[in-house]
C-alpha cells in the first residue's frame, strides 16, 4: 500500500467494504482511506454468480461494482490478493500474511462469510461463493452432465435452476423434510419445490449424506438415504460461516457474527463492522440478527461507513431477501418468528401469491412468490408497523390502498383514545 497508516482502513474488499468506503469518502472528503482484500478481484456482486453469471462470462464481468478508475478518482488505496493475519487493536495496526503492518485511525471490518465445506469434496468447484468458484462450477455445467446439489436453500435452488437451464440432469439432496427449511414452514415452501420438480429437478428430502467419494471415472459417488448414486459433479450449498476470526483476535464481542450497534460500531469504539459478518439491531426482533443478504452489504455497510467517518447514520431497515430461481422470483421481508400463523394472500397453487407470518396479531414476515407489487406494499406495512388485520390481508379483493387507509384509521383512533 502507498502509506503505512490510514485515517480509515477497511479490511475486506467486497460489496460491503466498497459501500463503506464510498459512504466514508462522501462523509469526509479529506481523510485517507485504504482497503485490503483477500481475493484478487475488485469488489463485485455475489447474487449474479449463482444465476446468469455462472455460465456467462460477460455477466460475471458486469458484476464488478465500480470501474477500475474509481479508486484513484476517489483517492482510495486498494490492495488485493492480500489476506490479513491479525489486528493489534491496542497499537491500531493490521498485519498482513507477508508480515507487513499498516496503521489506522479507525477500522472497518467487512470480512464477509465463507462457504461451509462438505467432507469428501476437496479441490475447486465444489462450493459457490466467490467469483473463482463461479468460474470453476460453470465450466462443469454442460448438457447431459449429472449434477448433484447438496442443500435445498437459496443457493442450492438457484444453482439447480441455472444448471437445469444449461441442460444438466440435476438432483438436489436436502437433509430436512423440505426445501428452504431454515426460512419457511413446509406448506409455504412446497410450491417452490413443485416449481423445480416441474422443470425436471429431482429433489430428495429427508435425505442425509453418508459419504461423498471420487470414483474411478472422474465423477463422484454419493451414499445417502436414497442409496448409492453416481454424479459427474457435486456442489455443496449448505450455508456460510461468518469470518469473525480477526474480530475475535482483536478482542471484539463476537456471537455468530460481530456484534454491532445500529451505527455499525463494535465493542471497540475505534472499530466498526459492515455487511453480513455483523449481527445488528433489526426492526421487529428483540435481539440482533445476522442476515445474509444483498441489502445488508449495500445499506448497512453504507451506514457504517458514514458513521465511522463522522456522520452518524443508523441502519433500521426491515430485512429483505430475494432469490431468482429461473423464472421464479422469491422475496422475503422481515424475520420469520418461530411461532406464527400463516395467512395466504392468493392461493399456494397460483402463479403468484404472498404468505404472511402473523404473530401477536401483527404481520412479522412475508414470502412473495412472483409477487413484486405485493412485496412493495407489504414493505410499508412492516416498516411502518401498520395495524392491518389478518382478514384484510387475506382478502385479495381488497386493494392495498384500502387496506392501508383502514389501518391508518385504526391507528388514529388508538392514538385519540
Amino acid at each position: 500500500m502507498q502509506s503505512d497508516r490510514y485515517d480509515l482502513l477497511i479490511v475486506g474488499a467486497g460489496h460491503a467494504g466498497l459501500r463503506a468506503a464510498q459512504a466514508a469518502r462522501k462523509a469526509a472528503c479529506g481523510i485517507s482511506i485504504g482497503m485490503i482484500g483477500a481475493e484478487p478481484h475488485l469488489p463485485y456482486q455475489r447474487p449474479p454468480l449463482s444465476k446468469g453469471g455462472l455460465v456467462d462470462p460477460q455477466q460475471r464481468a458486469r458484476s464488478q461494482l465500480a470501474p477500475d478508475s474509481f479508486f484513484a478518482e476517489q483517492r482510495i488505496t486498494i490492495l488485493l490478493g492480500t489476506p490479513v493475519a491479525r489486528i493489534d487493536a491496542a497499537a491500531r495496526t493490521v498485519e498482513m500474511d507477508s508480515g507487513r503492518r499498516v496503521g489506522y485511525g479507525q477500522l472497518v471490518l467487512a470480512t464477509g462469510s465463507r462457504a461451509r465445506a462438505l467432507a469428501g469434496l476437496e479441490g475447486s468447484g465444489h462450493v459457490l461463493r466467490t467469483l473463482d468458484d463461479a468460474v470453476a462450477v460453470g465450466e462443469r455445467l454442460r448438457p447431459g452432465k449429472r449434477l448433484a446439489v447438496i442443500g435445498g436453500g437459496f443457493i442450492g435452488l438457484e444453482l439447480a435452476a441455472t444448471a437445469t437451464k444449461a441442460g444438466c440432469d440435476v438432483t438436489v439432496y436436502e437433509g430436512a423434510p423440505q426445501v428452504l427449511a431454515r426460512l419457511l414452514p413446509g406448506h409455504v415452501a412446497e410450491p417452490v419445490a413443485r416449481f423445480h420438480r416441474e422443470r425436471g429437478v429431482e429433489i430428495l428430502t429427508d435425505c442425509r449424506i453418508a459419504a461423498v467419494c471420487p470414483d474411478a471415472r472422474g465423477g463422484y459417488r454419493i451414499e445417502s438415504g436414497a442409496g448409492v448414486r453416481r454424479h459427474d459433479h457435486v456442489v455443496a450449498g449448505i450455508g456460510v460461516l461468518p469470518n469473525t476470526g480477526l474480530a475475535e483476535d482483536a478482542g471484539l464481542v463476537v456471537d455468530d457474527g460481530i456484534l454491532v450497534d445500529e451505527y455499525g460500531r463494535t465493542s471497540n469504539p475505534d472499530i466498526f463492522a459492515a455487511g453480513e459478518v455483523t449481527r445488528h439491531p433489526t426492526p421487529g426482533c428483540p435481539v440482533p440478527q445476522r442476515i445474509e443478504s444483498w441489502q445488508v452489504a449495500e445499506q448497512q455497510a453504507a451506514c457504517a461507513g458514514s458513521s465511522v467517518a463522522g456522520v452518524p447514520t443508523a441502519y433500521r431497515q426491515v430485512p429483505w431477501l430475494w432469490s431468482d430461481q429461473g423464472d421464479l422470483n422469491l422475496q422475503i421481508l422481515g424475520v420469520v418468528p418461530r411461532m406464527a400463523e400463516w395467512i395466504i394472500r392468493g392461493a399456494l397453487d397460483a402463479p403468484s401469491f404472498c404468505a404472511i407470518a402473523m404473530a401477536d396479531s401483527a404481520p412479522r414476515a412475508v414470502l412473495g412468490f412472483n409477487a413484486g407489487r405485493d412485496i412493495a406494499a407489504l414493505r410499508r406495512v412492516l416498516g411502518d408497523e401498520l395495524p392491518v388485520s389478518a382478514t384484510d390481508l387475506a382478502d385479495t379483493g381488497m386493494a392495498w390502498r384500502a387496506i392501508m387507509d383502514r389501518a391508518g384509521k385504526v391507528r388514529q383512533r388508538a392514538a385519540e383514545s
